[in-house]
């Protein structure tokens, strides 16, 4: 039986609608998945960890001139020996002692012993017998103080706590101070009613 122009048109419109379903079919799909499915979760991302920076150290306590040369002061702490003529006294040998006073600073204790072997020529003295006898006896007598101090203007100031033993001249150590003097020490003491003196003292590793 023939196919009329009506049949024809509805085979052309059935065809272009199989065309259709087929191009969009996929599309229609998807959007239908999309649409009843459940949506992946947002993970969010950790934010990150700011470390504040630790602070900078406060600037070190200003240090001030008397305490800078109090400081040079300490240095003096140690075993210290010397030599040289003194006057009334001959040829004597000094030992210095300087020990830093616990929980105190800038204190310190001091410990001087003076031996001495005089010599009547350098003393002036004629060598009667008698001045032989108090040659003898200065050379047989040393003398030793016992200190206390505490630093000033570089120096260590002392004030003498005890006295062991009388000098031939009559005449104990009454003050007594040490400066620092290169790499050695400068001493310098008075001995009322007499005249005082002064020595360089070496550092030594002990008095023995």
């Amino acid at each position: 039986m023939p196919i009329t122009d009506k049949q024809k048109k509805q085979f052309v419109w059935a065809g272009a609608a199989l065309l259709g379903v087929c191009y969009f079919a996929p599309s229609l799909v998807n959007a239908t998945r999309h649409a009843f499915s459940r949506p992946d979760p947002v993970i969010a991302k950790p934010s990150p960890v700011h470390v504040a920076a630790a602070p900078p150290p406060p600037p070190p306590a200003p240090v001030s001139p008397e305490d800078a040369l109090n400081a040079q002061a300490a240095k003096m702490a140690g075993d210290w020996l010397g030599a040289g003529i003194l006057q009334n006294r001959g040829l004597c040998r000094i030992g210095l002692q300087i020990r830093p006073v616990p929980d105190k600073p800038g204190n310190y204790t001091g410990y001087s012993t003076t031996g001495c072997n005089p010599s009547l020529a350098l003393l002036g003295h004629a060598a009667t017998r008698e001045n032989m006898a108090k040659d003898t006896i200065n050379a047989m007598t040393p003398t030793s103080v016992i200190m206390s101090g505490a630093a000033k203007g570089g120096e260590i100031v002392f004030q003498i706590s005890e006295a062991i033993g009388t000098p031939p001249d009559g005449c104990p150590v009454s003050a007594f101070k040490a400066s620092p003097f290169g790499e050695q020490i400068a001493v310098q003491w008075q001995a009322e009613p007499c005249k005082g003196g002064q020595l360089i003292l070496n550092r030594v590793t002990n008095l023995r």
